[in-house]
């Protein structure tokens, strides 16, 4: 009889199998986390020398759009600081900012067009009359004020409270509808703290059209061809009254009702 040697050993098919299991998977866990944190490390510094103040500055400023009163060296002097900056890190409100402080511009729009030149949109100030009290209205109604610019010539006036900027240009441009088809223009609005209208026409004619100003200027319209040939004569129509108006003529102190 011959006898067998050897190492046997039972086999824990439950045990040995879960602690197997176990004893792969936490190394590899380990790995991805590491790669993870080695990850997250390489991208912050990536991230920080993206957007450090020494790096990537801004190649190229375009300015689009139609400007033509817009003086370009102070288009180039204001953007000029921020050409050295960091373009990824650009803060595209302050340049907006800045384009919006030089003199004609209305609107501005700031934009990154990679991979690293700024878009610049710009729209003109449109101005729509001189306000008496200093500055211009421009077309959203709103007062302003262009240091160092040459006045506009051909602008109509407007005198008014303070804060009926546009009010006044909304009826400014509702009078002139009334008025085209006599081929009359306003060259002076008021208007005054208790809402009263006058106009003065291009002829040199004041027309006082008090709190009711758009019947009355119909009604003017109306009878205007029974005053155009001695409109140049006159000075001053008073058109609150109920059943006709006041002339005022421009040589002698009386006045006369039509």
């Amino acid at each position: 009889m011959s006898a067998v040697s050897g190492d046997i050993r039972p086999r824990r098919t439950g045990a040995r199998g879960a602690t197997g299991w176990f004893d792969r998977l936490r190394p590899r866990r380990t790995r991805v986390l590491v790669a993870a944190v080695l990850a997250l490390i390489g991208g912050g510094a990536a991230v920080h020398r993206l957007l450090s103040p020494g790096h990537f500055p801004v190649r190229r400023v375009r300015f689009v759009g139609h400007f033509p009163r817009v003086p370009r060296d102070r288009l180039v002097a204001v953007i000029a600081p921020f050409m050295h900056a960091n373009f990824y890190a650009l803060d595209l409100a302050a340049v907006a900012a800045a384009v919006r402080a030089v003199p004609w511009v209305a609107h501005v729009s700031v934009t990154r067009r990679f991979p690293r030149t700024l878009d610049i949109g710009l729209r003109d100030q449109r101005l729509v009359a001189q306000w008496n009290g200093g500055g211009f209205v421009n077309a959203q109604g709103a007062q302003i004020h262009l240091d160092g610019v040459g006045r506009p010539q051909g602008l109509p006036i407007f005198d008014g409270p303070q804060g009926g900027e546009a009010q006044m240009w909304t009826r400014y441009q509702q009078f002139s509808a009334i008025l085209a088809p006599l081929s009359l223009t306003i060259t002076r609005l008021w208007l005054s703290a208790r809402q009263s209208w006058r106009a003065q026409l291009g002829d040199g004619v004041t027309i006082v059209l008090g709190r009711r100003p758009d019947a009355r200027l119909v009604r003017l319209v109306r009878v205007y061809p029974q005053l155009a040939a001695q409109i140049s004569h006159m000075r001053r129509i008073d058109l609150r009254y109920t059943n006709g108006f006041a002339v005022r003529w421009r040589k002698g102190p009386g006045g006369t009702h039509g």
